[in-house]
């Protein structure tokens, strides 16, 4: 049964072990290389800030996910529980122990806010008062949010925060989405602004990796997305790369993602709109 228990801990570089200042007596460490000769809490400031808020019936695999894959971009990621109570008991039986509380964080500026799915989960974040005034807030600041699965349909569309926004969400929520966009999209991952939006706990991993893109750049993605060794189900076939004055050039890359759907093997082919000519100077 401990292993149904998931304590979330940041985990990018292995080398030197630093505690970070302690939020409510929650138990978070940083991971830092000796070699760099600045100081955590000079890292701390010029990492990017990152929020996930969790609550009782969120679905873990995508929590888990996001979480997990933006801190190996370095991103300084805070996991929230909804409720003053940080063992949050997420689907499936598994719990995920946060590391603050949303009340805790709510004055704090984050540079993207991620939403996991779980219909049961995300109608308890939606609930959430405190968090809805810090999403609107971030939103309002012109500044990166997100949503898988449920959270699109039952979380940002009904707090008015994806009006004019082209979105997808779970297959079975598209005619509740449909309500709060302007267009609704079937993409495995949309992106619209400052708004990204994915499907299921299966395109999580695609989700996170736009979500870096989003948040720091191509280049950090690709770094981070190749370690996954994701080939068998996404082809990622770079037509151009080359290097200069330490600076690295995409001029484009072709997504071939297959999968199974039902008894029925889809291939689908496509060209990513989201990676454009790169040239330098």
């Amino acid at each position: 049964m401990a292993l149904r228990h998931l304590r979330i801990f940041p985990h990018t570089l292995p080398l030197t072990l630093t505690p970070k200042p302690k939020l409510n007596n929650s138990n978070r460490f940083s991971f830092f290389t000796s070699s760099l000769s600045l100081s955590s809490t000079t890292l701390m400031a010029t990492a990017h800030k990152v929020l996930v808020p969790i609550a009782d019936g969120t679905e873990p695999m995508e929590a888990v996910i996001i979480i997990d894959v933006l801190r190996r971009s370095g991103a300084d990621v805070t996991v929230a529980s909804s409720s003053a109570n940080l063992a949050v008991q997420a689907l499936h039986g598994v719990k995920i122990i946060a590391d603050a509380s949303v009340s805790d964080v709510a004055a704090t500026a984050f540079d993207l806010v991620a939403l996991p799915g779980g219909l049961q989960g995300d109608e308890n974040l939606r609930d959430c008062k405190v968090l809805e005034g810090l999403v609107k807030k971030h939103v309002e600041d012109g500044r990166l949010y997100a949503a898988v699965c449920a959270a699109p349909a039952v979380v940002l569309g009904p707090w008015g925060l994806l009006n004019g926004k082209k979105a997808t969400c779970y297959p079975a929520l598209m005619e509740k989405l449909a309500a709060y966009v302007a267009a609704t999209s079937e993409s495995r991952v949309q992106v619209d602004g400052t708004v990204v939006t994915s499907r299921a706990p299966g395109t999580t991993m695609e989700f996170a990796i736009a979500l870096i893109e989003q948040l720091i750049g191509k280049e950090k993605a690709y770094e981070v997305a190749g370690p996954l060794v994701r080939t068998s189900f996404t082809a990622m076939i770079t037509l151009v790369v080359f290097e200069k004055q330490r600076n690295v050039a995409y001029t484009g890359m072709l997504h071939i993602t297959c999968w199974w759907e039902g008894l029925v093997q889809t291939i689908q082919s496509y060209v990513d709109d989201q990676i454009r000519l790169n040239s330098l100077k």
